[in-house]
């Protein structure tokens, strides 16, 4: 079962396979069958605040979260550190000013 923090790939439809990172907790994974993902990629616009840096030429874009059935989530990749996490979520905190 997905866990937030972790990267995955995922089929996105249309046969689009992409790397994503969970953010939802794996108890709504359980009960809803869905997770709460972004999508990674390899470039980021100069200064964009809602692109984390994850230090391995991947970016977070926060501003494309989304919910996925858990099910499209197809192979682990990896693990994002607790420090990129944090950022991760103060950037989404801001974002949804929460």
């Amino acid at each position: 079962m997905p866990t937030d923090g972790e990267v995955w790939v995922a089929d996105l439809g249309d046969e689009t396979r992409r790397r994503v990172l969970v953010l939802s907790d794996p108890r709504l994974h359980q009960i809803a069958q869905r997770a709460i993902v972004t999508p990674m990629s390899t470039e980021a616009p100069n200064g964009a605040p809602w692109f984390v840096d994850t230090g391995h030429d991947e970016h977070v874009n926060v501003h494309l979260i989304r919910s996925i059935p858990v099910a499209r989530l197809l192979e682990r990749a990896r693990v994002i550190d607790h420090r990129t996490m944090i950022e991760i979520r103060s950037v989404l905190t801001h974002l949804l000013d929460l």
